[in-house]
């Protein structure tokens, strides 16, 4: 038998959340002597192990209980699996969208906050006004550069592009025979 604070001590947890799985009925030790102290058997660190396993897997304690005690496990994974994959696509997106942020903060040299809050968007019919959007400031190049999942800021090409976008941009209003224009040409 191994005393709650072995226990806690060997598996980086606290004694706090080794109680309160026992009073979710989640890992209830073998033996509680009078004086309140929790004893855990080889069994009951097997069923711990299952618990730390499966909240690293990203489960909620209730997903964890209704494997645990159902063997339900099937379906939970398989929503779990739906939930990872949706949190990723999201993780990607927050990505792609700083990644813009900052290539336009770049070619502009500041922020339009609210053109950013614009393009942007919290939903999928806000996704189709942000390619309104870039439609109505950028050209087609520009809008796929930008789109490329590939375009980093850290890849020597990348920063190449974004800064001759960002000169572009600043001559857009030269006189094509001028000296600067020559240049980029």
């Amino acid at each position: 038998m191994y005393s709650i604070g072995k226990v806690a001590k060997e598996f980086n947890l606290t004694v706090r959340t080794l109680r309160y799985y026992d009073e979710i009925d989640l890992l209830i030790p073998s033996r509680i002597a009078d004086s309140g102290y929790r004893y855990y058997s080889k069994e009951d660190i097997l069923v711990l192990q299952r618990v730390i396993a499966l909240k690293k897997l990203g489960f909620q304690l209730e997903q964890v209980k209704s494997i645990l005690n159902e063997n339900d496990w099937e379906d939970i994974f398989e929503e779990q699996l739906i939930i990872i994959a949706k949190e990723k696509a999201h993780l990607d997106y927050l990505e792609k969208m700083l990644r813009l942020t900052q290539q336009l903060s770049f070619i502009e040299q500041d922020i339009n906050w609210t053109n950013l809050f614009h393009y942007i968007g919290q939903t999928e019919e806000d996704q189709v006004k942000q390619m309104a959007y870039l439609k109505e400031f950028f050209s087609e190049k520009e809008r796929e550069v930008f789109n490329n999942p590939l375009f980093h800021m850290g890849e020597k090409e990348s920063m190449e592009i974004v800064y001759l976008l960002r000169i572009a941009r600043e001559q857009k209003y030269e006189n094509p025979s001028s000296m600067k224009s020559q240049t980029l040409a």
